[in-house]
């Protein structure tokens, strides 16, 4: 699974998905980290606002730890579900203390989640939601951020940054996979092709690398990937 080559000349920046533990931000990559060790590659995982914070929150928890220790440097951003939506709201922006040079989503919903519709929003603005913000610190908007008609407003307020490279990879379930049957039988009534909880079209994004079968969302997480995804990201590096 290496490489085959020298470790990438710039950090990569992992980024945990919704309701990732703040105290143990790292859990979500454990065999990607220690894939990356033997390889010799840096990296960072921030430690985000909240496991439910909402993207803007997410990304400016991790805006600020970046900030700290790679000021004026290079990143590579991979993001695994609603950590590579925060990755791209963060090379969207044109006030950063660091530069983004690719990013790189590992089943992230970028058109959104169709069977969210049917859940009631919390925004902020109902009672609910105040009672759930003065208690947990958040409203969840980490979930209601990732609705179709929410990804349709993010994705035209957030526009791919030109300086940056985008690819993305999608998981895949099969049917015969009997553990997931019951999540199968209900995320495929909204979305045909899913990796049990995201689409896989909703999954693609700027140069698309594969969408792997038999993959579920937290499996697509693996250190398989990120070993193919390495050579695209040491392209980018020399203006590939």
């Amino acid at each position: 699974m290496s490489s085959g080559s020298s470790p990438l000349n710039n950090v990569i920046i992992l980024l945990p998905g919704w309701a990732a533990k703040p105290s143990d931000p790292e859990n979500t990559w454990d065999s990607v980290l220690e894939y990356l060790d033997a390889e010799r590659t840096a990296f960072f995982v921030p430690h985000l606002y909240h496991r439910f914070g909402s993207i803007d929150e997410r990304a400016e928890s991790a805006i600020d730890e970046i900030s700290e220790i790679f000021y004026g440097l290079e990143v590579h951003l991979i993001g695994h579900s609603l950590g590579g939506l925060v990755a791209r709201f963060i090379a969207a922006r044109n006030d950063l203390p660091f530069t983004v040079r690719t990013i790189t989503t590992l089943g992230s919903p970028h058109h959104g989640i169709k069977y969210l519709n049917f859940l009631p929003r919390m925004n902020g603005d109902g009672g609910l939601a105040s009672i759930i913000r003065w208690m947990l610190d958040s409203d969840y908007g980490g979930i209601f951020n990732v609705t179709p008609k929410s990804m349709d407003e993010f994705n035209a307020k957030t526009p791919n940054n030109p300086a940056v490279q985008y690819f993305s990879w999608a998981g895949r379930l099969r049917p015969y996979q009997v553990k997931y049957v019951p999540v199968l039988a209900f995320v495929s009534l909204f979305h045909p092709y899913n990796d049990g909880v995201v689409g896989v079209e909703s999954a693609k994004w700027g140069i698309h690398l594969g969408t792997v079968k038999c993959l579920s969302h937290s499996k697509i997480v693996s250190a398989k990937l990120i070993a193919e995804t390495i050579p695209y990201l040491r392209m980018a590096e020399s203006g590939g």
